[in-house]
């Protein structure tokens, strides 16, 4: 009934104390627990997938547009150096497996923070990118920082990421025609990515400048 091999099944007849079936019982519900957990996180990623593909699938049809949203509090792990010889069009994918790689449960997408100037990524080739994924558990984990809630200007960039800097120029010229200043470093949020499709004029990337009134 549940699932006993035979030889466990032999062991637990052939002991006279009922200590022997009550910790093959709980051995057994280990056990089940541990596969529960196991197809419980294939469900999960599996239900992320199709969620970002259906969202690729919806996005694309959208047109350009900015809005203003406040940012909510949330809680990063994140690496941060200086990459040398960056080039725009290439997001280093190994940093988010670095990442992915911690105990932590991901409480949304990867995104990258670029502590330069504004577009600056797409004109040097030093930048200074740090890699964050949320999560929703505080700790005390020395790569970890709770970040307050914000303002920002939200844009939508669609396909790869060579021709990006024009959307973030519309974005920008956006921002200083309607009363407002770039209030502290870019980030972008990789709703579809190289790690979800292999076509970049799939690619869907979430554009994301903090502001403040002028």
């Amino acid at each position: 009934m549940w699932d006993f091999s035979l030889d466990e099944i032999h062991t637990l007849l052939s002991e006279p104390e009922n200590s022997s079936l009550k910790d093959g019982l709980i051995t057994k519900l280990n056990d089940i627990h541990d596969k529960i957990e196991s197809m419980q996180a294939l469900y999960n990623e599996i239900l992320s997938q199709l969620d970002k593909i259906e969202a690729q699938s919806g996005l694309c049809e959208k047109k350009y547009s900015v809005s203003i949203e406040e940012i909510p509090q949330k809680g990063w792990i994140y690496t941060r150096r200086v990459e040398k010889n960056f080039k725009n069009d290439f997001i280093p994918v190994c940093r988010w497996f670095d990442i992915r790689k911690n105990r932590f449960k991901s409480d949304g997408v990867i995104r990258a923070v670029y502590h330069n100037a504004p577009i600056e990524q797409f004109l040097k080739t030093e930048c200074d990118l740090e890699i964050g994924m949320p999560i929703k558990e505080n700790t005390d984990f020395p790569f970890f920082k709770s970040e307050k809630p914000y303002t920002a200007a939200v844009s939508m960039h669609y396909g790869g990421y060579e021709n990006m800097v024009n959307t973030y120029i519309k974005t920008i010229k956006w921002v200083n025609s309607n009363g407002y200043e770039i209030d502290g470093p870019i980030a972008e949020e990789y709703m579809v990515s190289p790690i979800d499709l292999k076509n970049d004029d799939q690619f869907v990337t979430r554009i994301i400048i903090p502001v403040k009134k002028k």
